[in-house]
């Protein structure tokens, strides 16, 4: 069974973070898909104080997967009350467009509203 939750193993969170070049610290977490110890897809994002960066999101080939993870990630921006999110540049600004989560291309932002439309049944 797929579970969807952020990763409380700091070992997993550190080598996660460090695979993709970022270091941990106490506002960066992980958010991963995992389905019998095997990590199918993550998100790697930072909360400082009012704001979420969504700073790396993988598979970028499975927009199925990464719709997941990106909703599980918004998710907890909106039990935060955070309505500012962006994303950085490791983001794939390309899949994020697909998945119809930009707000404004400009300034980099995401829609926390999309978190409860439609999920990624049609994307292509």
């Amino acid at each position: 069974m797929i579970k969807v939750q952020i990763v409380e193993d700091k070992t997993l969170a550190k080598e996660l973070c460090e695979k993709v070049g970022f270091f941990v610290t106490d506002n960066r977490f992980v958010m991963a898909a995992e389905d019998r110890g095997e990590i199918l897809a993550y998100s790697v994002f930072t909360i400082d104080k009012n704001i979420m960066t969504l700073e790396y999101l993988f598979p970028e080939e499975d927009a199925l997967m990464a719709d997941a993870i990106v909703r599980s990630t918004l998710h907890i921006a909106a039990t935060r009350g955070l309505t500012d999110v962006f994303y950085g540049e490791k983001c794939s600004e390309k899949l994020l467009s697909v998945l119809k989560f930009i707000k404004d291309k400009n300034e980099k932002t995401l829609d926390v509203s999309r978190l409860f439309e439609d999920s990624c049944s049609g994307c292509k």
